[in-house]
């Protein structure tokens, strides 16, 4: 029974009039009035693609549906919620139902749960799809035309801007040129003199960051928030032949894995690939980038392969200074065993200017310091005592609210017994309004009952014996204690959260808390110390 929902409404993209989400959601609220439903709360996407599921009203009405629940998300049709076939199904027939949450397309008054309806929403997800695909082939096409016509295709490359073209021919899609934006391309001439001269790509880096140049992707996505050069954009810059006035568009597409979500760039062959020359957007002469690809494969013929191994730390280290990673930054070898370094990455890689803390610290000295310190934690007898008291506490509750359930599905049972006993006297007194007024509050007294039921049910039904809470607390205890580094480090990874580590009079001061992931969450609080192999600004 629909009482309670929400409204869902989205627009694809910027180009689009903003109005329309006002449009759907009205649209959706006559619908519920006409329906009798509460209307909850609203959500609304504006410029987001229906293409994908990482829109955050989306996001933030599927995480508000387990802590205020309602009973349908409303649409103004079923494309507003998803195009992408699988985003389609995968929302209306296992994300929403999961949440006890129907979606209801007010354009065709079907809920997803009706009879025959599961049929119905999936052929409008294929035709959505298909929608999405054309979509796709023809926002290719058109910008294949532009690659072709010399004009910009979006992207940001460092050393050029762009301008509007001159007479556009439809003004509703101006397309623009691009241009050389000067002050950068001085940078990026001095990139390349000093690449080819031989200065390290650190070297670099950190003058360009001593002196405060900009980088290309400070605050954006590049850099994740951060800011600053760092040696992939040396690297990139003095490989990326645009700067010899050469454009070049569709080497790659971005492919989303089903499994993570995440895009991934695949190269497309070359065959497929529009180069346009335009001597004119040419930073660097054809002398100078052959030089930096002289220097280039220099590099990689001499570069010595690196062997990966698994540490106990990656991952988890904070600088306490400006908060970015601590890694390994340098080593030595002695007969034969590689012993590493740790150090904050962004002094290392960027420069003091970036970050100041160039305290270095011996990897296998961090590693005893972190599990000799967890260690006495773990196998504290009040430790243990006190996950076992609120493992004890937490089964109590668990046995009281599977009672309280009980109660609950009989009273249920009851209800629905009832329900059915009326409708058939309804059958054959259709006009009573005795039996109508009684059928009417019985259906009212069974919903909140069946939303008392969802409510009410357990969320763990299986927890350890106080004996296995103790195995398992000393079996963390032994595995960070042995000498399988990637076993204790994904160990640390699911119960530990970062370490921060701040430099203080040669040693480095660290805190962290280490949380058992259980039903009842156990957290304990370690702080240590380690002595330091010194500091410098080494490059």
């Amino acid at each position: 029974m629909i009482r309670r929902v929400v409204i869902y409404a989205r627009f694809s993209t910027d180009k689009q009039d903003a109005r329309s989400i006002d449009d759907q959601a009205r649209r959706c609220r006559r619908y519920a009035k006409e329906h009798g439903y509460t209307v909850i709360e609203e959500y609304s996407d504006a410029a987001a693609s229906g293409g994908h599921v990482e829109r955050a009203a989306l996001k933030r009405m599927l995480a508000d549906a387990k802590s205020r629940p309602f009973d349908a998300v409303l649409v103004d049709d079923q494309s507003r919620l998803a195009r992408d076939l699988g985003a389609s199904i995968t929302l209306i027939f296992t994300s929403l139902p999961a949440l006890r949450v129907a979606l209801v397309d007010c354009a065709t008054g079907r809920a997803s749960t009706e009879k025959g309806a599961r049929t119905l929403f999936a052929v409008n997800a294929i035709v959505n799809d298909a929608f999405l695909e054309m979509v796709k082939h023809e926002t290719h096409r058109g910008m294949e035309g532009r690659a072709i016509g010399g004009f910009a295709t979006g992207g940001r490359t460092y050393g050029y801007g762009t301008v509007a073209e001159d007479n556009p021919t439809d003004l509703d899609r101006v397309r623009r040129r691009y241009v050389i934006d000067e002050p950068e391309a001085i940078v990026v001439r001095r990139i390349f003199r000093e690449y080819i001269e031989g200065t390290a790509v650190k070297a670099i880096v950190h003058r360009l960051n001593a002196e405060g140049l900009p980088a290309p992707h400070d605050k954006g996505r590049g850099n994740k928030g951060a800011r600053g050069w760092i040696p992939g954009t040396i690297n990139a810059i003095v490989r990326n032949e645009r700067y010899l006035g050469r454009l070049t568009w569709n080497a790659r597409e971005w492919i989303k894995n089903p499994l993570t979500g995440k895009r991934n760039a695949v190269a497309r062959p070359r065959e497929q690939w529009t180069t346009t020359e335009q001597p004119k957007l040419a930073i660097v002469d054809d002398l100078t980038f052959a030089a930096a690809q002289r220097r280039t494969r220099t590099n990689r013929d001499t570069k010595v392969a690196r062997v990966r191994r698994d540490t106990m730390l990656a991952g988890l280290l904070r600088c306490g200074v400006c908060e970015g990673s601590i890694t390994c930054v340098g080593g030595t070898t002695k007969n034969g065993k590689r012993y590493r370094t740790l150090g904050c990455t962004a002094h290392w890689s960027r420069g003091s200017s970036i970050c100041p803390n160039g305290l270095t610290v011996s990897e296998m000295k961090a590693n005893a310091s972190l599990v000799s310190e967890l260690t006495a934690v773990l196998t504290d007898p009040d430790f243990i005592a006190e996950v076992v008291t609120a493992f004890t506490a937490r089964l109590s509750e668990i046995t009281s609210r599977a009672n309280a359930t009980a109660d609950t599905e009989r009273q249920v049972a009851t209800l629905e017994r009832q329900v059915r006993q009326l409708a058939e006297n309804m059958a054959m007194a259709p006009m009573s309004p005795a039996l109508r007024s009684l059928l009417a509050e019985r259906e009212n007294e069974l919903a909140a009952a069946h939303l008392a039921l969802s409510e009410s049910r357990p969320t763990v039904r299986v927890v350890p014996l106080p004996g296995a809470i103790r195995l398992y607390v000393e079996h963390i205890a032994d595995t960070l204690a042995s000498d399988d580094q990637g076993r204790a480090g994904r160990l640390l990874r699911d119960h530990l959260g970062s370490v921060r580590m701040t430099p203080r009079g040669g040693c480095y001061d660290w805190t962290g808390d280490f949380l058992l992931g259980l039903p009842t969450p156990v957290k304990s609080s370690s702080t240590g110390v380690v002595r330091s192999n010194g500091s410098g600004d080494r490059i």
